[in-house]
């Protein structure tokens, strides 16, 4: 009884298809364990990755309809899940800067087929992340850059969608986030094949521009999900058919 009460109140985003407002992210030399979100009874989706390119680190991702959501799930872990991050080694990220958790809110209409990235989630196996950082002031020019490469990937007829989240917590300043996931790595295959490498020259010039691409894998072991979440694909979830 307890575990469906939980459900319900975890798959207040996915059956919304609505992007959660905020994201905290939680990046670790180590693994982070679903445990401490369990033990917790956190009322939240947690997604969990590791890098298949870049440094070698794991991001948890944490989907919050609102920050009194962030400080309900901080009492309930009891700091359990942030005191134990391993801060051994950090360095200085030329774009994402040393913080090892970030807090960002999702800008409605700056994603491409936001909707369509939404119903992936419980199919994805992999996040292509673009992390961008601007001026704080070129707000407006983050904003073009999006659109002028939403167009190009129209004009190729590419179907994949993603989210963007600014970075207002935790990171540099003007910092935005691009998720985009994919149920296979197959579709990089379609993009490359589709969208040579000069299209990024057409891009509008964005002021004090910087940019760095990741690629993660989702880890079913390291997430926290609700029933409903991992009914749209339980053998990977679950373990289970």
């Amino acid at each position: 009884m307890k575990s469906l009460a939980l459900a319900a109140v975890l798959s207040l985003t996915a059956a919304a298809q609505t992007p959660p407002p905020i994201l905290r992210l939680i990046r670790n030399p180590n693994a982070l364990s679903p445990k401490v979100y369990a033990n917790a009874g956190a009322r939240i989706e947690v997604l969990g990755m590791n890098t298949v390119t870049g440094t070698n680190e794991f991001w948890t991702m944490e989907q919050h309809p609102n920050f009194a959501s962030i400080e309900t799930v901080d009492k309930a872990l009891s700091g359990s899940a942030l005191s134990n991050l391993d801060n051994r080694g950090a360095s200085q990220d030329e774009i994402l800067g040393p913080g090892r958790v970030l807090i960002a809110v999702y800008r409605d209409g700056w994603g491409y087929h936001s909707e369509d990235a939404i119903r992936m989630l419980p199919r994805t196996r992999y996040f292509n992340v673009t992390i961008y950082r601007v001026r704080p002031d070129a707000d407006s020019d983050m904003h073009n850059l999006l659109m002028a490469h939403h167009s190009e990937l129209d004009s190729m007829n590419l179907s994949q969608p993603d989210l963007v989240y600014h970075v207002i917590s935790g990171g540099s300043s003007g910092l935005y986030l691009v998720l985009s996931p994919l149920a296979s790595l197959r579709a990089m295959d379609e993009r490359v094949n589709k969208m040579p490498l000069e299209v990024e020259a057409k891009s509008p010039a964005v002021s004090e521009f910087a940019r760095e691409t990741l690629m993660f894998r989702i880890d079913p072991q390291m997430s926290y999900v609700s029933e409903e979440f991992a009914a749209g694909d339980p053998s990977f979830w679950r373990g289970q058919e």
